[in-house]
């Protein structure tokens, strides 16, 4: 029926399309016995709800999983390894206390901006808040792409960290790949090359994201990080050998977890995909439930509570950037965890 729908409307690509009812009305639809139409319907709602259930059980467990991957994070990042290593206060309102040999230094003197152009023949990257900053051939989401200047799109280096119009929601983005990227951005490097694992991870924890959000200015969609402001912020830096280590320690015991947040996801997709065949089996004809509806019990009239959405994204993405006036745009419906580097 859906492939009926697509037929009978009119729209660029697979978006924006809009239902004509003259073209739709003359479509043919199957329509059962009064009787067998009420057996399915009690069949698919018993059937629904059971596989709603599962899903949201396991969204559930995904978010715990998420928890637990974040709170290793924020306490690796902002007390390192050691439980019992003497803590200091730091001063630092978001940041808490720090191990006592630890140091705090401004974020303008770790990073240092990047804001070269002219390189046109360069890949196009995206920044993406699961992936990091990756190109956009690579990149499964919808976003622009510019067309002409390309001369006008900032430089990033395989290692830079960028700051996007979604970081203040998801943190830094670390870049995997050499490209440009929108203008509108800003670029960074280390100026201690070595620093880049410990960094990709303290960007991405909770306490450093909140940090972002008291640097934003503007309101919703026009939302964007003043980073003169957010680069007189202090951010924690133990001793390089101590970095490594952290930084190896959370790309071991994270990957753990994504794997088992990847299984789940998996199992939630097989199970979208049982429902959605299930549907379309039985009210088409090709699965005869009479006898299965009669047999049910009653309480499957009961409505079960709803998904926690179709399409669950725990690494919120960026779903489009910013150009100036004057370079070309035009839509890509083709466009697209371990963060440890």
């Amino acid at each position: 029926m859906i492939d009926q729908y697509l037929i009978c409307s009119k729209g660029v690509g697979s978006i924006q399309r809009n239902l004509y009812w003259p073209y739709l009305k003359r479509v043919q639809i199957i329509l059962p016995p009064l009787p067998e139409q009420t057996a399915i319907v009690r069949f698919l709602d018993f059937a629904d709800s059971r596989i709603h259930r599962s899903i949201n059980a396991k969204l559930k467990l995904i978010k715990l999983l998420e928890e637990e991957k974040q709170a290793i994070i924020h306490q690796a990042v902002t007390r390192g390894l050691d439980p019992d290593v003497p803590l200091k206060p730091s001063g630092v309102e978001w940041l808490g206390d720090v191990p006592e040999h630890w140091i705090l230094q401004r974020m303008k003197t770790v990073l240092i901006e990047r804001a070269v152009k002219g390189y046109p023949d360069e890949p196009l990257l995206a920044a993406t808040q699961s992936k990091g900053v990756i190109r956009k051939e690579n990149y499964e989401n919808r976003t622009v792409i510019a067309q002409k200047d390309l001369h006008l799109l900032k430089l990033v280096k395989t290692g830079d960290f960028v700051i996007s119009l979604r970081s203040f929601q998801g943190g830094i983005e670390y870049a995997r790949e050499q490209g440009i990227i929108s203008p509108a951005y800003t670029v960074l490097y280390p100026i201690n090359s070595n620093s880049h694992g410990y960094l990709a991870w303290l960007f991405k924890s909770v306490p450093f994201i909140e940090n972002l959000k008291l640097n934003v200015t503007g309101i919703r969609e026009g939302q964007n990080i003043d980073y003169n402001r957010l680069s007189r912020s202090k951010i924690p830096l133990p001793p390089l050998n101590e970095q490594n280590s952290i930084a190896s320690y959370l790309n071991e015991i994270t990957k753990n977890i994504q794997f088992n947040i990847e299984s789940i996801n998996k199992e939630i997709a097989l199970l979208r995909e049982y429902r959605t065949r299930l549907i379309a089996d039985v009210v088409t004809g090709k699965l005869d439930v009479r006898e299965a509806a009669a047999r049910l019990p009653v309480e499957a009239d009961e409505v079960d509570e709803q998904e926690d959405g179709e399409d669950n994204d725990w690494n919120g993405e960026e779903e489009g950037e910013e150009y100036p006036d004057g370079i070309a745009m035009e839509t890509d419906d083709n466009a697209g965890e371990e963060i440890g580097v």
